[in-house]
Order: structure tokens, then C-alpha cells, then sequence
């Protein structure tokens, strides 16, 4: 690396230890606050976006209760940074999202933390016209400590710090991306057989107890769901059937179990498929496939229909031209007539003009009883063109309609004019 390079690399350091440092002691806003709404968006005609559905020519068709955007506003670009609290990870290939990581920190948005945040994966947009389907229901205060890393966030692979880590490697006690978990566990016999897990399976912080934050929680009450630390665990007892507590030596009285048992149960419930929900995932699949073969129909059926309208429109057009070209011909050929007629004036006049300047008297006067016989001749042979007008009328006009109708439409229309005919 040469010696400017490590300078633009110090100097970019720099300012995000310095935009870090503004972020923490600026005293940004801890105190945020959410209305949520129910809104009850009906039966919902898809719209392109806002500007369509907001438009003055727009009106809701009476069977719709709102609009939902297709192309709606594109998702926060927050959702997917890179951000880094290690100067180490501010090398590779990551480091040309740095400048991303400095400005989001200039934002004051969180704290620059390792990870990549992951990107919205459920977000629908509606425009409803009624203010009383918005029913509003909470309003959330909650405390945001800019100090504290984003747990929300995906980690970096320990070994690339470049791709999002994917697996937890509990012998290594690494987090590994899927290209560096099989490089690294290939070397030999010996690291192959480490046992790994995703991700979301490495083991968790049990979380601190909230009435006593300095302990943490270390058993599950089965009763009320509800975790317990060593200090609430000898208060934590239930009522029994005539309402006195129960003794932990009574049957049944013991309703505590340690967290990681409890936890692990339910990843292990969790991954057993939902029978209800697997059943209604097939149902709503079939009913999606369903309808995208309907919307093929239906676009294969607009572009049949489009076709024969250009077919009818291409026949039209060459009817129009060909019967153009028929009246066109007559026009030309008088046209092509009545020039050749005025050039023979105009040449035998020019000619006439010469002979006057170049022959002798003798010779001019017998030349201009010739010129006589020809103005004769020519006044013979001109026609009759009194009624140009009436012989190629501009008459021509487009008569019938194109009309798009539905089998439906055309079974009524049949109908309707064999009732017409019995009457």
C-alpha cells in the first residue's frame, strides 16, 4: 500500500471516529414515540402508485373500499448498511461502504455497529379515502440508548469480515459465512467433525431480570410464562384450586424449569410443521397459482385481441390506400394531360417568338400560317375539363366501430335480438 493510500485511509478513519464521537455526545433524542392504527383497508383495487391513486381524474370504484399501491415506495435505505465499530473491520472490501457507515452516523440514526441490518421482507401500501376506516388504537413512548450495539443486526463472518455470517461454529466459537465455514472445515478430519448450527441457534444472553437488572434470568415458569432470576425464584409460587400457594414439595407445585430447557424445547417445537398452517400455505398456494393463471389467460387474451385489431386495422388501412390510389390515378392522368397541353402552348409561343427574330418577312409568313393551322389543332384536341370537381370526389369516410365484448355481452346481445326477432 502505498503512502497516499494509507493517508486516505487514515484520514477516513478519522472522520468516523469523529462522526461517531458527535453522534454519542450530542445528546440526541432517546425518547421516541409510534401511533399505531388499525386501518381497515377492505376490498382493495390495485393501483401503480400514490400519484395514480391520488390523482383528480381517480375515482374508487363503489365495490372497493381502498387502493393498494403495487409499486409503492421503495424501502429505507437503512435497512441494508454496513456499519463498523472495529477499526479492523474497516478493511477489505467492505471498506467502500464506509463512507454509507459515516454518513448514517452524521444522521444520528444509531450507533455504527457491526452487521448488516436486514431488509424488510413483509411492507404493503394502501391509500384509503375515508378517515373513519383509520381507527387509532396505542401510542408507543419507548427509549432508544444509541450506546447499546444493534442486537437486530446481522453479524460479519469472524473470518472475511466481508459477507453476512450464516453459521455459529460452537468449537471455534466463531460466526462463519457459508463460503468460509466450508473452507475452514475442510482442512481436515479433525475440524470437519465440529458440529455447527445456524445462526439463530447460537447460544443467547438469558437476559437481565427487571426488577433485579443486576441478574440475570435462569429458569421458566411453565404456569404463567414468565422467566424468573435467582432472586425472584423463592418468591415465585402460584395459588392452588382454594387459593392458598402451593408448597414446591406438593404435586404440581413445582412449575419452574431451567431457560435453556424451556428455550430449547421451543426451537425444537418450532421446527415441527404447523398442520394448520401447513394446510393453509397448500390452500393459499393453489388459490395464488390459480389466480396467475388467470392473469396469463387474460394478458394471452389481450394480446390475441391486440392482434386482430391490428390485423383489422392493417386490412382497413390497405382498403384506404388502395382505393386512394384508384381515384388518385384519374386525377394524375388529367393532371398529366393539362400540363402537356400548357407546355405545347408555351413551347409553340416561344418558338413562334424566335422564328420572328431569325426569319426573313417571306419566310416568317408562311411559318405563321403553320403556327395558325397548329392553335386550330391544339383548340380541337382540348376537351372538356369545365367540372374538374365532379370527376374524383374527396368522399371518402370511416363507417362501423370496434367493439371489445364478452362472451357474456355477446350472449346477451343474441339473445336479446332473438327475443326482438320473435315480437
Amino acid at each position: 500500500m502505498t503512502s497516499s493510500a494509507e493517508e486516505r485511509q487514515k484520514h477516513g478513519l478519522s472522520d468516523f471516529v469523529e462522526a461517531a464521537k458527535t453522534q454519542l455526545l450530542s445528546g440526541e433524542r432517546r425518547i421516541y414515540e409510534y401511533f399505531l392504527c388499525k386501518v381497515g383497508v377492505g376490498h382493495s383495487v390495485v393501483m401503480s402508485d400514490e400519484r395514480e391513486a391520488s390523482g383528480e381524474r381517480t375515482t374508487l370504484p363503489p365495490e372497493y373500499d381502498s387502493a393498494y399501491l403495487q409499486n409503492g415506495a421503495a424501502a429505507p435505505t437503512e435497512t441494508l448498511t454496513v456499519f463498523f465499530d472495529d477499526p479492523e473491520q474497516s478493511k477489505g472490501s467492505s471498506c467502500i461502504r464506509k463512507a454509507e457507515a459515516i454518513r448514517q452516523a452524521n444522521r444520528g440514526l444509531s450507533m455504527a455497529t457491526a452487521g448488516v441490518l436486514p431488509r424488510h421482507t413483509f411492507r404493503q401500501e394502501y391509500v384509503v379515502y375515508d378517515s373513519s376506516q383509520v381507527v387509532p388504537n396505542y401510542l408507543v413512548l419507548f427509549e432508544v440508548d444509541p450506546t447499546e450495539p444493534e442486537l437486530f443486526a446481522v453479524p460479519l463472518c469472524d473470518t472475511c469480515q466481508d459477507s453476512p455470517a450464516a453459521i455459529w461454529c460452537p468449537a471455534d466459537m466463531a460466526k462463519l459465512c457459508e463460503a468460509c465455514d466450508e473452507r475452514l472445515h475442510s482442512y481436515n478430519k479433525l475440524v470437519s467433525r465440529h458440529i455447527r448450527v445456524p445462526l439463530n441457534e447460537m447460544p443467547k444472553p438469558s437476559g437481565r431480570c427487571k426488577q433485579h437488572t443486576g441478574e440475570e434470568y435462569e429458569a421458566f415458569c411453565t404456569l404463567c410464562h414468565t422467566p424468573v432470576c435467582r432472586m425472584c425464584r423463592p418468591n415465585h409460587f402460584h395459588a392452588d384450586a382454594t387459593g392458598r400457594a402451593t408448597s414446591r414439595s406438593s404435586p404440581g407445585g413445582c412449575t419452574l424449569i431451567p431457560l435453556s430447557l424451556a428455550y430449547s424445547g421451543t426451537l425444537e417445537k418450532g421446527r415441527q410443521p404447523h398442520l394448520i398452517l401447513e394446510k393453509r400455505r397448500t390452500e393459499l398456494t393453489q388459490k395464488l397459482e390459480a389466480l396467475q393463471s388467470l392473469i396469463d389467460g387474460a394478458r394471452c387474451n389481450c394480446r390475441s385481441v391486440e392482434q386482430r385489431c391490428y390485423s383489422i386495422l392493417e386490412e382497413s388501412m390497405n382498403q384506404l390506400k388502395g382505393c386512394t390510389e384508384d381515384k388518385m390515378g384519374i386525377v394524375l392522368s388529367q393532371q398529366f394531360e393539362l400540363q402537356r397541353q400548357l407546355d405545347m402552348i408555351e413551347w409553340s409561343e416561344n418558338f413562334l417568338r424566335l422564328q420572328r427574330s431569325v426569319l426573313p418577312p417571306a419566310d416568317y409568313l408562311a411559318s405563321w400560317l403553320r403556327h395558325c393551322r397548329l392553335r386550330d389543332e391544339m383548340e380541337s384536341l382540348a376537351g372538356d375539363f369545365s367540372d374538374l370537381s365532379q370527376m374524383v370526389l374527396p368522399n371518402m369516410r370511416l363507417e362501423g366501430t370496434v367493439e371489445f365484448l364478452t362472451d357474456t355481452a355477446l350472449q346477451h346481445r343474441e339473445l336479446h335480438r332473438l327475443r326482438g326477432n320473435k315480437t
